[in-house]
C-alpha cells in the first residue's frame, strides 16, 4: 500500500520509509516530466571544484537529456513529455547538506519562474545507494514543509538503482523511475492536477506502461539506459 490511497490524485507518490508500490508510480512516471511551456535547458554547476573531466556538467546534461527522450518520450511513458524540455540543474554536492542548499534554491527559483514548470536537480557524486538517496526523501519533505511549499511544489524521486515495493530487483517497472544518476524532480502540484484532470484516461496509462516496460525486458531496459551515456 502506497501512501497516495488512490490512483494518482493525492500527489507525491516518492518512497518514503519504504520504497514506493509500482502502481501508482507508473503513472507518475507518465506525466511528471511534462510541462506546457518549451524550455531552453540550462545547467547549473554548484561545487564546481569537485567536478573532473569525465563528469562535466554538460556530460551530465546531456547524459540527462538522452534519457529523458529515449526512455519518457520515445517509449511513450508520458504521453505530454514532448512539449517540454525540463530544466536540467546539476549539483557536485558531497554531503547532503549542501544538497539540501542546492534543493533549496531550485524550489525558489521554480516558484519565481512561471515560465519554468518542472525542474530536474542531478547530482551524481551522491546518495548512490538507492537505500541511503530513499532514507534521504524524508529530508527533501522536511525542506518543503519549512519552505511554506508542502501541497505547491513536489519533490519526487528517480535514482539508478531504483526500486518499488514488493518486486524484484531487475523487475521491468523499476525501469518507470530509473535514471543514469541520481536526481530529484521538481514540479508544481497544480501542473499534475491539471495533467491528471485534461488526460481522458489515466488508468490506461498505468497498464500502458508495464506492458511496454515488461515487453522490452529488464536486459533490454538496462542496455538502453547504458546507451544514454554515449552520444
Amino acid at each position: 500500500m502506497n501512501r497516495w490511497g488512490a490512483p494518482f490524485l493525492a500527489h507525491n507518490p516518492k518512497p518514503q520509509s519504504e520504497i514506493c508500490s509500482a502502481d501508482c508510480a507508473l503513472v507518475y512516471a507518465a506525466v511528471t516530466l511534462c510541462g506546457r511551456y518549451l524550455l531552453e535547458v540550462q545547467v547549473v554547476e554548484k561545487e564546481a571544484n569537485n567536478t573532473s573531466p569525465a563528469d562535466s556538467g554538460r556530460q551530465v546534461m546531456a547524459v540527462t537529456q538522452r534519457w529523458v527522450q529515449r526512455f519518457v518520450v520515445d517509449l511513450g511513458l508520458c504521453p505530454f513529455a514532448q512539449h517540454v524540455t525540463p530544466y536540467i540543474a546539476v549539483s557536485w554536492a558531497v554531503s547532503e547538506q549542501t544538497l539540501l542548499a542546492a534543493l533549496g534554491q531550485e524550489l525558489e527559483a521554480l516558484i519565481a519562474d512561471d515560465r519554468r514548470e518542472t525542474t530536474l536537480l542531478v547530482h551524481p557524486k551522491l546518495l548512490n545507494d538507492f537505500l541511503d538517496y530513499n532514507n534521504f526523501l524524508s529530508s527533501c519533505d522536511e525542506l518543503s514543509v519549512a519552505a511554506g511549499l508542502e501541497g505547491v511544489i513536489q519533490v519526487a524521486s528517480f535514482h539508478p538503482d531504483y526500486q518499488f515495493a514488493g518486486t524484484v530487483t531487475d523487475a521491468p517497472e523499476n525501469f518507470a523511475n530509473r535514471s543514469p544518476y541520481p536526481m530529484l524532480h521538481l514540479l508544481r502540484e497544480d501542473d499534475v492536477t491539471r495533467a491528471v484532470d485534461e488526460h481522458p484516461n489515466v488508468e490506461q496509462i498505468v497498464s500502458r506502461n508495464a506492458e511496454v516496460l515488461e515487453g522490452l525486458g529488464a536486459s533490454e531496459l538496462h542496455t538502453r539506459r547504458l546507451g544514454c551515456f554515449s552520444a
